[in-house]
């Protein structure tokens, strides 16, 4: 539908004109619950695998560069080599440490999610309005 007002304010100002063919006519696609949440989980796994990978690379060359400073260190009489390397190992550490952090992190995210699904709750209530007598008779 066109906003005539729009058109004419937009002619005034600009001093051009309109056509139909400079409209672009477009649909909205909506994208119902269930592709959401797929969207989403694929969107919580890239992003779990990109920062454990990251996170497993930074290990990796921390691991070099700790073996270089140790052996820097041992030939050095400096006391510095010696703090730097302590350093290295406590940032290996934290590292390591954030691995396991965005494990957890992800396992209670799934756990969220699984608790925010709706559950398909069976009732079978059953109330038996008549007798004994008759229920007995209807089970021969």
């Amino acid at each position: 539908m066109k906003n005539l007002k729009l058109d004419e304010k937009m002619k005034s100002k600009f001093n051009i004109e309109i056509s139909n063919d400079d409209i672009l006519e477009t649909n909205l696609v909506t994208i119902d619950d269930e592709q959401k949440d797929k969207n989403y989980n694929l969107i919580l796994d890239e992003d779990f695998n990109f920062v454990r990978n990251t996170l497993k690379e930074a290990i990796e060359e921390n691991k070099k560069v700790i073996e270089s400073a140790a052996i820097m260190a041992s030939g050095s009489e400096v006391p510095i080599a010696l703090s730097v390397m302590a350093q290295l190992i406590s940032q290996q550490g934290d590292t390591a440490k954030k691995l396991m952090d965005i494990h957890k992190i992800r396992k209670d995210i799934l756990k969220q999610d699984i608790q925010k699904s709706p559950k398909k709750v069976i009732t079978n209530n059953i109330l038996n309005t008549t007798t004994t007598t008759d229920l007995l008779k209807n089970l021969k």
